[in-house]
């Protein structure tokens, strides 16, 4: 690695496009909403890497986290392993949501670098594990997440591991009774806004977009070159007791991407339009009538050796 790679924010690729940031908010709410939705998940896996990973981990070894955005699972990571050995690096388009410096360990650096373009040849082979969550919401087509596989798997030494983990994300706008019923208003309100989400609110589009991992990706890693692709699926409800919080971290979500289309013609008019219907929904969640969720796939991957 160059001289400068131990910087603690650094570029390293061009940005090119940010289709995530004229899509959803960078705002302190949704960094906070990023962060507690990283501990739900991880409560709902069991872990922060997946245990045929995990048991790959040696001192020295270094850590690569594309689409790293607050940082979250470098900071847990680093403060489960506690060895300063280990070299955490995040990768993001964008440093909106990196945390402050004196927030990090002295093992973790954060690089601006766009995963859709790709990373620098001095970076390429020098990874023993890298981790990708939830980035659906930056993807537009097919090609784009051929070309984060591929560029993700170029990172990894031979015989190193990828684990990515992905939503069946177009599932947590269903409404699911909790009581019989359920709550007629809610369903009516989230549905409302709905209609005010951009290109979100095309139905078609959204699903196919965010349903697109679950059913896909494992072959595409194949199509890079993974070998002993492995697919784990779980769901965010399989603890009943935190049913309601992802409920409400979910209305968080939705208000991220209603946010970026306030004052367009089919967006909410004002951003104080959007805070009364997120807060709306939010306090009826406390009546626990109803609730929502969407599948979570884990996908291992070992790069040829």
């Amino acid at each position: 690695m160059s001289s400068d790679f131990n910087e603690r924010v650094i570029p390293t690729s061009k940005m090119g496009d940010d289709s995530y940031a004229s899509r959803m908010l960078r705002d302190q709410d949704e960094s906070a909403r990023l962060e507690l939705q990283h501990h739900m998940m991880t409560k709902s896996l069991g872990y922060l890497l997946h245990p045929n990973i995990s048991q790959q981990l040696a001192s020295g070894c270094k850590i690569a986290d594309v689409a790293t955005g607050t940082a979250v699972f470098l900071r847990d990571l680093s403060e489960q392993l506690k060895d300063p050995s280990i070299e955490l690096h995040g990768f993001d388009i964008s440093a909106d949501q990196f945390p402050p410096a004196d927030q990090l360990a002295g093992n973790i650096t954060l690089h601006l670098s766009n995963a859709k373009q790709g990373f620098p040849e001095e970076i390429h082979g020098k990874f023993d594990i890298v981790n990708l969550r939830l980035v659906s919401p930056a993807m537009e087509n097919e090609k784009d997440w051929h070309d984060v596989a591929r560029n993700s798997m170029a990172l990894l030494k031979p015989g190193g591991y990828l684990q990515w983990i992905e939503g069946t994300l177009d599932q947590s706008s269903t409404v699911l009774c909790a009581v019989p019923g359920g709550d007629p208003e809610f369903s009516a309100l989230l549905a409302e806004g709905m209609q005010k989400m951009g290109p979100w609110a095309n139905a078609e589009k959204a699903n196919s977009t965010m349903a697109w991992a679950g059913r896909n990706l494992a072959g595409v890693l194949k199509e890079v070159g993974a070998r002993e692709v492995r697919q784990d699926n779980t769901s965010t409800d399989c603890i009943p007791e935190d049913r309601q919080a992802n409920t409400r971290m979910f209305i968080g979500a939705f208000r991220t991407i209603a946010g970026a289309y306030v004052g367009t013609p089919k967006g909410f008019r004002s951003m104080d339009e959007l805070r009364e219907w997120h807060a709306q929904l939010q306090e009826m969640t406390r009546k626990e009538k109803v609730y929502m969720r969407f599948d979570i796939h884990t996908f291992v991957a070992k790069k040829a050796l």
